[in-house]
């Protein structure tokens, strides 16, 4: 932007031809007129900016769970922030508006942990794992508390007036950690996500089981669990 010196024209404001005049002060800014860009419409790029977009909010999603954020920090570079880090690991691995089976939630594979079943009622999802075993890795001298962390992803939707999608934050209860036996954990849903169920045909969960110590310090976690209600 250039400044004019010499009133020769007098105090100008506006557009003239490329030109763009801005009275500050008493002083007049000479800048050129941006060039008009328009917004490609093609559907890829369509796809591209809905991708980007989603992909923006599950990153946000994940950072409003602390056990999610504890998890992923040790593995941003010390030149990243922790969302850039995160989205660039996320963005190759969901579709344009929702999750699939190759989207993590985890930076990296853990202790392997298997369904038994997973049902939805009364404001509350249910999870039931499989017994996790002995050869897990976990120590049961230190492991003592566990809990269920995730998201829940809402796409393909059935109903008028509701978002393309919506993505929750999910946690569950905490229960005594078991590698003998099944475990049973329990996600309240609030009345607004749970009445959105019924409005969407595409239900997807990613989720994790955390395991802490005595002191609810976070020590371990399972892979990537993905479940389609």
């Amino acid at each position: 932007m250039a400044k004019l010196k010499k009133q020769t024209l007098g105090n100008v404001s506006g557009k003239v031809g490329d030109l763009v005049f801005r009275l500050r002060k008493k002083t007049n800014y000479i800048s050129h007129r941006p060039h008009k860009y328009n917004v490609p419409m093609d559907t890829d790029a369509i796809a591209r900016r809905a991708k980007f977009s989603f992909t923006m909010k599950l990153v946000s999603t994940y950072l409003e769970i602390p056990e999610l954020r504890q998890i992923w920090n040790p593995y941003v570079p010390n030149n990243r922030a922790i969302h850039n880090y995160i989205f660039s690991r996320l963005y190759p691995l969901v579709n344009s508006v929702s999750v699939n089976e190759q989207t993590i939630i985890v930076p990296k594979a853990g202790f392997i942990v298997g369904l038994d079943d997973v049902t939805t009622g009364n404001s509350v999802i249910n999870v039931k794992t499989e017994v996790i075993g002995e050869f897990a890795g976990i120590d049961l001298n230190i492991e003592k508390k566990c809990e269920v962390v995730g998201v829940l992803s809402l796409s393909n939707p059935v109903a008028d007036n509701v978002e393309v999608y919506e993505l929750f934050a999910l946690k569950s209860n905490l229960v005594d950690l078991s590698i003998d036996n099944p475990m049973n954990f329990e996600i309240v849903l609030n009345n607004q996500v749970y009445d959105l169920l019924a409005k969407y045909e595409s239900k997807l969960m990613l989720f994790t089981l955390v395991t802490m110590d005595e002191l609810y310090n976070l020590k371990n976690y399972s892979k990537t669990i993905y479940h389609r209600l």
